[in-house]
This record gives structure tokens, C-alpha cells and sequence, in this order.
């Protein structure tokens, strides 16, 4: 009888098999742990407008007092570039 080293057929099948059968699970598990973050971050974004129309039912002038708006303090003046005042072509 010869000594053959090596894999026979049928246990490189198996492996194949094995392996087909983990990298199916890991891949269902990785779906759902994206679908759990997506729902997870759509609650948060509901919940910062839920905060955000909530101050503003209590407080309608608070939206004028905040930092997110433009004031004549922070408004930058942007150049124009454009000395002849062509229409630009943004294609």
C-alpha cells in the first residue's frame, strides 16, 4: 500500500461544506446587527426632533436666540469671484 499524504476528496467536500455552513451564519448575524443599528440610529434622530419640537411648543422664540442661526456677529462675506457677473455654468 502507498503512503499518500494529503485530503481525500470527500473530507475537502466536508470542510467546504462546514466552512459554506459558518460563513452563512456570520453573514445572517452581520444583516441583522446592520438592520438593529439602522433601526437604533432612526430612533435617535426621532428623538432629537421629538426634543427638538418639544423646546420649540415651550419656547417659540428659542429658535431665534440659538447658535445655529446666522446673526449679523457670525455672517462671513463670501467673494465673488466672478467680476463681470457671467452666469455659471455648473456642468
Amino acid at each position: 500500500m502507498k503512503n499518500q499524504s494529503g485530503f481525500s476528496l470527500l473530507e475537502m467536500m466536508i470542510s467546504v461544506a462546514i466552512l459554506s455552513i459558518i460563513a452563512l451564519g456570520l453573514s445572517s448575524y452581520m444583516s441583522n446587527l446592520y438592520k438593529q443599528q439602522q433601526a437604533a440610529h432612526e430612533n435617535i434622530e426621532i428623538m432629537q426632533l421629538k426634543t427638538f419640537i418639544h423646546s420649540i411648543a415651550i419656547d417659540p422664540e428659542s429658535i431665534y436666540t440659538s447658535g445655529d442661526i446666522h446673526t449679523e456677529e457670525n455672517v462671513v462675506e463670501i467673494p465673488n469671484n466672478n467680476p463681470k457677473n457671467m452666469p455659471i455654468d455648473y456642468q
